[in-house]
């Protein structure tokens, strides 16, 4: 009859559009984690295990919450469970501590799945891994506390002017040098000369 082809249509492209869903989250950069209201875990794709180092059956047991690192679980499980009290995605940086006892920085994004009435039905959670960014700054932090060390122990200062904002930044020590606090006094071209003995 034309009702039992209608309905097999509609199965057919419910099938379909599942289908293009699951490829499209398998290919992501991205992890994806879906869980129900209750907390139960219900899908995660291929990204999301490959950056936690497990399998999706894992998950059903807890497993997404024990791969985050125990420095960090509480503060995310709060920040997670608050989801359901704002409407736009809550963002956290996070460690991940895989099975090989790797640690993987990501960035989270989580917010909570409603229906036509507003009522909750799951949350959503992705993860996208910024170990290498995390790891760059933490270079560049340890190479400006050896440049300030550097400064400190030889006892000279730099300075720089941006020419389009006429800003003036001053080094720790060149405050030290003049005896001021760098959290007070905020520095001027003129400093330069005007601090200066009056025979150089």
């Amino acid at each position: 009859s034309a009702l039992a082809e209608e309905r097999v249509g509609v199965i057919d492209s419910l099938v379909e559009s599942e289908s293009q869903l699951q490829n499209l989250t398998d290919i992501s950069p991205v992890g994806i984690l879906f869980i129900d209201v209750n907390g139960k875990f219900l899908y995660a794709n291929r990204r999301f295990e490959l950056i936690c180092g497990r399998s999706a059956a894992s998950f059903s047991e807890g497993g997404w919450q024990l791969a985050l690192h125990p420095g960090d679980r509480s503060r995310v499980m709060s920040q997670w469970n608050s989801t359901s009290s704002v409407v736009a995605p809550i963002l956290f940086e996070a460690r991940i501590v895989t099975p090989a006892d790797e640690t993987i920085w990501v960035l989270g994004q989580s917010v909570a799945q409603r229906d036509e009435n507003g009522g909750i039905v799951g949350n959503v959670l992705t993860i996208t891994d910024i170990t290498q960014r995390k790891q760059m700054e933490q270079a560049l932090a340890e190479r400006d506390a050896r440049f300030r060390a550097s400064e400190r122990i030889a006892r000279i200062g730099h300075w720089e002017r941006n020419y389009h904002t006429d800003e003036i930044y001053w080094s720790e020590q060149v405050y030290r040098i003049y005896g001021l606090d760098q959290h007070s006094y905020t520095p001027e071209f003129e400093d330069v000369y005007s601090r200066m003995h009056p025979e150089d």
